[in-house]
Order: C-alpha cells, then sequence, then structure tokens
C-alpha cells in the first residue's frame, strides 16, 4: 500500500490557516499524543494512539465526528471515544 494519499491530505491539513495561525495545545502525552490547535471557535484535534489503548477521555459534546484523514466517523459519548490503530484528525469549525 503506498503513504501518497496519506502525506497528500496531511500536507493539505497543514496548509489550512488553523495551522498557521492558531494556539498549539499538546493536551495528553502518556500513551496517547492527543494535539489540539484553536483559531477562534475552530478547533483542529490529533489522537494518535501511541499504546494501542481502547478508549480516550476527550472534552467534546456527544456526537459523531469525521477523521478527516480516513473519512471514518467516530462517535463520542459521554466524553469517550473508542480508538483505534489509526491516527485521528477532527476539524471542527
Amino acid at each position: 500500500n503506498s503513504i501518497e494519499p496519506l502525506i497528500t491530505k496531511l500536507a493539505a491539513i497543514k496548509k489550512l490557516p488553523i495551522m498557521r495561525d492558531g494556539t498549539y495545545h499538546y493536551v495528553q502525552s502518556k500513551h496517547i499524543a492527543h494535539i489540539e490547535y484553536h483559531l477562534g471557535s475552530e478547533k483542529l484535534i490529533g489522537i494518535f494512539n501511541l499504546d494501542m489503548l481502547k478508549t480516550l477521555e476527550i472534552n467534546l459534546p456527544n456526537g459523531k465526528y469525521l477523521n478527516i484523514l480516513t473519512n471514518k466517523l467516530y462517535e463520542i459519548k459521554d466524553n469517550t471515544l473508542q480508538l483505534e490503530d489509526e491516527p485521528i484528525i477532527f476539524h471542527l469549525k
């Protein structure tokens, strides 16, 4: 499998104004890299499961969120996100 589509998506994300103008927040570091950029009410949230954990407690409302890397929907319920082995990036506007 080629990683070219992933690199193309990451390059497009890197060019978003929130990456240039937003503030960077490293939310969690043990077992999971949880990184956020904020710009006004806009958020870019990256979740990278380093130790194959099953869940992450995250401060987001209940609902379905699109992973812009894979176009897969993830559900957050009671501040809990079920994790898999893929990187997750949510772009909330």
